[in-house]
């Protein structure tokens, strides 16, 4: 999976570079290389094709939030095609989510206040959307926290 960073990185949505630069101030492949390292075994990639000739279209993961052990911070970027495909992502995103919660019962990020389309798949996917913003990144751009918890039995 590693490897198939700079091949996304070169046809990401728009919505997800920007979301990069603004959130880390790194170019989208310094991005997409970080997020797969700091997820390790937990980082998955996807192709649309399946006919053959494998074209990563979508790269998602979780990576443990340092002095966090029990929160992941899950990720994901997609091409503009992948994008294209609604059902497909919420069906997948609900399944990684799931397998995610498995591990990490807190599961917490943060998405820029402009990426409409994303909250709203955040939502469809189970996380609850902050309605307020906080200043985030190198230029303190607005990003809204967002959150999923599973139900942990203690006896």
């Amino acid at each position: 999976v590693l490897e198939d960073g700079p091949a996304l990185a070169r046809r990401l949505d728009p919505a997800d570079a920007f979301e990069f630069a603004a959130s880390s101030g790194k170019e989208p492949a310094t991005s997409l290389q970080d997020c797969l390292e700091s997820s390790g075994k937990n980082a998955w990639a996807m192709d649309l094709n399946c006919s053959g000739g494998w074209q990563v279209h979508m790269l998602f993961g979780v990576a443990p939030m340092e002095r966090a052990g029990h929160v992941g911070v899950p990720w994901m970027a997609a091409s503009r095609e992948m994008r294209r495909e609604r059902r497909i992502l919420v069906a997948l995103g609900r399944r990684a989510v799931g397998l995610f919660g498995e591990k990490w019962p807190v599961l917490f990020n943060q998405v820029h206040g402009e990426n409409h389309r994303a909250r709203k798949w955040l939502d469809h996917i189970g996380f609850s959307v902050d309605r307020k913003t906080n200043p985030f990144g190198p230029n303190q751009e607005p990003f809204h926290p967002f959150m999923k918890t599973e139900e942990i039995c203690v006896m």
